[in-house]
């Protein structure tokens, strides 16, 4: 007892828990603690009188985070560590609240510390106090007083800390925490020397504006970094534009620099200003010119540069940008040898034909080139631009043929785009009696859909004159006892249609009968409606 007295004595300890501390914890030990991931241990650290091991704690515990370990009760610990004495455990300290916020650890605690450090003479204490700022946020932790600290750091000397700033400033727009005050900090940077800071503040306009934030100032700046010469930087202009439009600005202006960006050499970035276009023109805002420079992308040597204008050449037109001159690029790039070329450019044929642009003679007679492709996704865009053709009252019986061989195909998204094609030109009275046959063996088709759209066909071809007897026995024992409730309703209905017309086979009241218990209100309607039709025409 007088030996602990006297240890208490001569190191001024209060307590045998300080004892340990002082006594026991060294560098050694800390890295031991590390390895055992013993963050108890590296919590109580913390408090140490030693420089030196509060700072290797605190290295520690981000390091354990980055592994993915790490524990809710060094949150504690760590905001006292925020305001440490030594600059270099007030930086590890921010950087491992970072961390654990990144892995869902926090406290509002930490805010009030991490604002203060925001004007630390140390760049490390202030980018790494930002940065978590910027991850509480992301848990929507945040405090409103720390914008107007963080945009005077847009201004900062040290490109990190302009970096995380204007970041953390991203997040709390993102969480609807914002001031007009930042748009003017943020245009005063926005032509900063490092790419990195030009591309944060292009992404926090991006978020002001989705708040309602933005200005033609911003517009106006923004189109400048159209033409970047950082390509990252350039992407994110272009996309913003987008978002700016989405917003009500009015980006009219940066079509043209749009247009330019649609043949630059990187990939990201023509995507992007396409993109944009495609926003701008939903909203009524496009030039014509823009569709000339996809057309004559068409014709360019590289597969690349096809593919994406036939892509947006079909984007412009879903957005309401139409222009018949597409038409001609658009064939020429359906006859090409490229796969995926073709693919694209049938895609894109069929939403022009969707939108009511008459194509040519010649035009249909490169769909039909094109049913023969080795590709099941050109001959269904293919398949599915005549059918649209044929709904506009645009239709060549030549057609017939080449749709008719693909009912034998082994793609069920081929057969059935083949079908409903058949189906439009019954309807439209564009078949002859020789397309029965074929119509009737679809019938036995595996696929529900395929066998849908070729019942509905013979109806539309009996409302022709155009019938056979046999359709009635196949309808009978590949629909009638479907387990598909529309194939069912649709088979009543047409032999609701043959009876109309005299057509009926006695053989179908005994499936007619099953229906009248279907499960499917409407089937039992309907086939109480034909029962009576067919006993009316026997008596």
């Amino acid at each position: 007892m007088r030996l602990q007295k006297h240890i208490y004595s001569q190191y001024n300890f209060n307590s045998e828990r300080e004892i340990e501390l002082k006594m026991v914890i060294d560098i050694p030990t800390i890295k031991k603690m590390k390895e055992k991931e013993d963050i108890s241990g590296l919590n109580k650290a913390l408090d140490h009188e030693d420089n030196n091991i509060r700072k290797e704690a605190t290295e520690a515990i981000c390091e354990l985070a980055d592994k993915g370990v790490y524990e809710r009760s060094s949150l504690g610990p760590l905001n006292k560590a925020l305001r440490d004495d030594n600059e270099d455990i007030r930086w590890n300290a921010a950087e491992a609240i970072y961390k654990l916020a990144e892995n869902g650890l926090y406290a509002k605690a930490s805010l009030k510390s991490l604002n203060f450090l925001l004007t630390e003479e140390s760049e490390y204490v202030r980018w790494n106090s930002a940065r978590a700022l910027r991850a509480l946020a992301e848990q929507g932790v945040y405090d409103p007083s720390s914008i107007s600290k963080l945009n005077r750091l847009l201004e900062d000397d040290d490109e990190y800390v302009r970096w995380n700033s204007a970041r953390a400033l991203e997040e709390l727009a993102e969480q609807g925490v914002c001031e007009e005050s930042t748009l003017d900090r943020l245009l005063q940077i926005i032509d900063d020397p490092d790419q990195d800071v030009r591309n944060a503040v292009v992404y926090t306009l991006r978020s002001l504006a989705k708040q309602g934030l933005t200005s033609e100032a911003v517009v106006s700046r923004l189109i400048e970094l159209l033409d970047d010469v950082d390509s990252d930087v350039k992407w994110n202009a272009a996309k913003s534009m987008g978002t700016l439009c989405e917003e009500g600005a009015d980006v009219s202006s940066a079509i043209g620099p749009l247009n330019e960006l649609l043949d630059d050499p990187d990939e990201g970035v023509r995507e992007a200003a396409a993109s944009s276009l495609k926003v701008m023109a939903e909203r009524g805002i496009y030039s014509k010119s823009t569709l000339k420079i996809l057309n004559e992308m068409l014709e360019e040597r590289e597969k690349e540069l096809q593919v994406f204008a036939a892509k947006y050449l079909k984007e412009m037109s879903e957005a309401g940008l139409l222009d018949r001159t597409s038409t001609k690029p658009l064939s020429s790039a359906l006859q090409t040898s490229d796969e995926e070329v073709r693919k694209e450019a049938a895609g894109a044929l069929h939403s022009l034909a969707k939108k009511g642009v008459e194509l040519s003679s010649d035009m249909i007679e490169t769909l039909h080139n094109a049913l023969e492709a080795p590709d099941d996704t050109v001959k269904t865009k293919a398949t599915l631009t005549i059918k649209e053709l044929a709904s506009s009252g645009i239709w060549n019986e030549k057609s017939l043929e080449p749709l008719t061989g693909l009912l034998n195909a082994p793609s069920e998204m081929v057969r059935e785009s083949a079908m409903e094609a058949i189906e439009v030109f019954a309807i439209e009275g564009g078949c002859q009696d020789s397309i029965v046959d074929p119509v009737m063996d679809s019938l036995n088709d595996p696929d529900a859909n395929v066998k849908i759209s070729a019942v509905s066909t013979l109806r539309h071809l009996a409302e022709h004159g155009i019938f056979d007897k046999e359709s009635i026995i196949l309808i009978n024992e590949n629909c009638l006892k479907s387990d598909d409730e529309d194939l069912r309703e649709r088979a009543v209905i047409t032999l609701h249609v043959f009876a109309e017309q005299g057509h009926y086979d006695k053989s179908s009241l005994d499936y007619l009968q099953e229906l009248k218990n279907d499960p499917d209100k409407g089937v039992q309607r309907k086939a109480d409606q034909v029962i009576d039709m067919i006993k009316r025409r026997r008596r």
